[in-house]
């Protein structure tokens, strides 16, 4: 619940090969011991949970696949790469630049098309006096190792990918429908841009953060 404040290689169906999809989970720069290597990250989680339709799971729904397909190329586009593949969900990790700002402008230049790209299949979808999709995307920035870490990934504090994962699930019940950025990357573009386009929604809280995580907003309607 949001607490409002004062204040790859293009296939046909990507979703069959989910059995060899990566399952390997992130760490933070503390939990260095483990011997995983680090990288500065920005995570995008897109979530397509929460939906008034039949299917969550865009292998069993062609509109939704041939959305997946074309925003696999967005990401591209914008030097992300599709890390993890689940039924309902997928992560992108962006950190094909050494410049951390760099590495969150594409990431939430990346959701905006995303959105824009879901805008123009629901017009489609209303004219055929049918249900819109609503999909969660949600977008935080910190290091993530390059091999598997040794630790439970449940018991990390301040995991982009976590973060990232946790926020995109608030299309459910938010406000308003939104890609939703950490306080993480909202604070990596105070010099771009886009840092006037991000307003401050609320904060949330999830284990096992121990404080709560301020959550921005880049609104787009449906």
């Amino acid at each position: 619940m949001i607490t409002q404040l004062k204040q790859h290689t293009h296939i046909d169906n990507p979703f069959d090969t989910l059995s060899n999809k990566n399952t390997s989970k992130p760490n933070d720069d503390k939990n260095a011991h483990s011997g995983a290597r680090f990288s500065f990250a920005t995570a995008l989680h897109v979530n397509f949970k929460g939906n008034q339709i039949q299917y969550d799971c865009p292998a069993q729904n062609d509109e939704l696949l041939t959305y997946f397909n074309a925003v696999q190329e967005t990401i591209e586009q914008y030097g992300g790469r599709i890390s993890e593949l689940d039924c309902d969900s997928f992560l992108v990790l962006f950190d094909n630049s050494e410049q951390a700002q760099r590495n969150a402008t594409d990431a939430i230049l990346a959701a905006k098309e995303m959105m824009a790209q879901l805008v123009t299949l629901n017009k489609s979808r209303k004219l055929r006096d049918k249900i819109p999709f609503r999909i969660g995307i949600g977008i935080s920035s910190g290091a993530v190792p390059q091999h598997p870490p040794t630790i439970k990934f449940e018991e990390i504090q301040n995991n982009p990918i976590n973060t990232a994962s946790y926020i995109s699930t608030l299309n459910k019940n938010a406000p308003v429908h939104a890609v939703y950025v950490s306080k993480q990357t909202q604070s990596l573009l105070k010099n771009s841009p886009l840092y006037d386009h991000l307003a401050l929604l609320g904060q949330t809280q999830f284990k096992p953060q121990e404080t709560p995580v301020h959550i921005y907003a880049l609104i787009h309607s449906i």
